[in-house]
């Protein structure tokens, strides 16, 4: 009598019949679905499961169509797979439904649907998706619609690592930092949904800094006052008296610096020496240079503070030195063809007899 009920019901009596006995009939299903716009994908939620039937996805404002993709069990198949195949027109702010139906091949005729509801984005939300700072902590927790935040980072990190992920990929991101000379502002370019972007800006030992976050509208509203933006005012801890230099290649507070490195008290950290100089008490005064390589024709010499690699000028050398060669060669060939060849001369002496003569 089950086969007659409709919808859900059938289903769960499908499952639990199949789970029970050991599935001596095989209920009809997916292995796999998807929605997409064109050749990108669009996230499904939840997560497809054989086991789900209702699903919902959300075209960014830029997506106008969309087409659905599912793969049925090899003892099902999809009876309306031409349907779902072909491209559909959507317009900004709408949805629309899309039921894939699949029935089994073992000649159960037992049918199941699968159902989609697919809305596009009007293009006028100016809020993020998601937004954090690599070891930070919030101040509030992020939610979209609070605009203001305290961000407080260890004395280990060395810049503030910005992640957030846009609500349609279609929407433009500033973000600007006040408090240095960095300056980011770029539009989102075209991506898989819901992929987080990044934008480092450093901040010294126990200093701080304010990042604002523009975000403009994906239908490019040109009124600010349709814009949001978020404001990050970001700390970072100093060092411990005991430990009061931040060392970059170790990535931690030292109380010394290694080779390569100079203690700079003023910015609480371990500055790197000028290029080809191991050892410094400033980056402007080197101690000790790289050694020179013999070997690799490799020269490294010290002027007013600083470490030179000697540029010696092979190109001329070998220019010249080919040139000599050439000119050798050409006087080699002139002399040995100014050089006749001599006839030789046989003399026989006058006491030779004839006897001799007729002998030889």
């Amino acid at each position: 009598f089950w086969l007659k009920v409709p919808g859900a019901m059938a289903r769960w009596w499908i499952a639990a019949w199949a789970g029970a006995w050991g599935s001596t009939v095989d209920a009809p299903g997916l292995t796999a679905l998807a929605v997409r716009f064109s050749d990108c994908p669009v996230t499904l939620r939840p997560q497809f499961r054989p086991s789900v039937y209702i699903y919902q996805a959300v075209l960014d404002f830029s997506m106008n169509s969309f087409a659905v993709d599912a793969t049925p069990k090899s003892t099902s198949k999809v009876m309306n797979s031409d349907e779902l195949w072909r491209t559909k027109l959507i317009e900004p702010g709408t949805s629309a439904r899309v039921d894939v139906h699949v029935r089994s091949t073992l000649g159960t005729e037992i049918e199941a649907t699968y159902s989609i509801i697919v809305a596009r984005q009007n293009g006028t939300d100016n809020k993020l998706r998601a937004l954090t700072v690599d070891d930070g902590s919030f101040t509030p927790t992020f939610n979209p619609r609070v605009e203001d935040y305290i961000v407080t980072l260890p004395a280990s990190s060395d810049a503030a690592v910005l992640q957030f992920t846009p609500m349609d990929i279609g929407q433009g991101i500033d973000i600007v930092a006040v408090g240095g000379t960095e300056r980011i502002s770029r539009r989102l370019e075209a991506q898989p949904q819901h992929r987080a972007s990044a934008a480092a800006f450093p901040i010294s030992v126990g200093q701080s800094r304010t990042l604002k976050i523009t975000v403009h509208p994906a239908n490019e509203d040109p009124d600010p006052r349709h814009w949001r933006s978020y404001t990050l005012k970001i700390s970072r801890a100093p060092c411990p008296p005991s430990s009061p230099l931040f060392a970059p290649d170790m990535g931690a507070c030292s109380p010394t610096c290694n080779d390569g490195y100079f203690r700079d008290y003023g910015h609480s950290r371990c500055g790197r020496c000028a290029p080809l100089c191991l050892k410094c008490s400033r980056w402007s005064t080197c101690l000790v240079c790289e050694p020179s390589s013999w070997t690799k024709f490799r020269f490294i010499t010290k002027s007013e503070g600083f470490c030179r690699e000697v540029q010696v000028p092979w190109s001329y050398i070998i220019a010249s030195s080919a040139a000599v060669m050439v000119t050798l060669a050409t006087c080699c060939l002139f002399c040995c063809r100014a050089q006749p060849y001599g006839k030789r001369r046989i003399e026989i002496s006058n006491t030779e007899s004839d006897s001799d003569l007729d002998l030889q």
